[in-house]
């Protein structure tokens, strides 16, 4: 299944992420019935490393900050989760102020920050329709830190956002 999962990705373009499948089974035979990103939740943390195949171990080397020129070392990565968490506005403005930036990036599971905006750039979130303001990527050996790890760099950023 997790090969069927890749080629469908890999055919309507996603190339990394956490990504959902579902399937049904017909006489012996996968059908996919939806692909889907996993980017609108809080949390996602349950790629779990240890006996799956390439496709998500390349996404834990990733989010482990191995390139992939480093994949052939592939028993040296860590086995853990593989987690990413989101930040989102309802306000429609302009960005005038961002922080929490590298107190976020020296909690040890945390790898990497994705900023979606940047100063004197305009969001236009909605209750119905929220801005993705940053994707935060971590690592870990346990999930609950994991876990805690992204509910605390979630809570550290600060975006300040001005009407206009």
């Amino acid at each position: 299944l997790y090969n069927l999962l890749e080629k469908a990705c890999r055919a309507i373009g996603i190339q990394e992420g956490p990504v959902t499948g579902d399937f049904i089974v017909r006489d012996e035979i996968p059908f996919i019935i939806e692909v889907s990103t996993h980017l609108h939740s809080i949390h996602q943390s349950s790629l779990r490393t240890d006996g799956i195949n390439l496709p998500l171990i390349k996404w834990f080397a990733h989010c482990a900050g191995y390139g992939d020129d480093r994949l052939e070392l592939i028993d040296s990565i860590p086995k853990g989760f593989s987690g990413l968490a989101t930040c989102w506005t309802e306000t429609t403005g302009r960005v005038e102020s961002m922080g929490g930036i590298n107190s976020i990036l020296n909690i040890p599971e945390i790898k990497d920050i994705d900023l979606r905006c940047a100063i004197g750039s305009k969001v236009e979130g909605s209750d119905i329709d929220p801005q993705c303001l940053a994707l935060i990527w971590g690592v870990s050996e346990s999930r609950v830190l994991l876990d805690r790890a992204l509910d605390e760099a979630t809570g550290m950023l600060r975006v300040g956002i001005k009407s206009v």
